[in-house]
């Protein structure tokens, strides 16, 4: 997303980290609920439970495409004034 790195043909190697791990262990752990979502459905689905009152703190984790993120950002900026960023 940062446009130096983002032009670098190392990018991949360097400075994108791919994560094998979700967040469900640690949400176990810490006795959290957890909602790993996927695609739009699931996260329609879980937002839908995540928003109800919960005995227990919750965790909504999206997994997402770095290619896709950095249009969405890209596009998000595009859209703010000059004078805040």
């Amino acid at each position: 997303m940062i446009n130096g790195p983002s032009q670098q043909p190392e990018l991949e190697k360097y400075f994108v980290t791919e994560q094998k791990l979700t967040a469900e262990y640690l949400a176990k752990e810490h006795q959290l609920n957890h909602y790993l979502c996927q695609d739009e459905a699931a996260l329609t689905k879980a937002l839908s439970g995540f928003f109800k009152p919960s005995e227990k703190p919750q965790i909504i984790e999206v997994i997402t495409d770095g290619i896709h993120n950095t249009n969405v950002f890209q596009q998000f900026k595009a859209n703010i004034p000059k004078f805040y960023i």
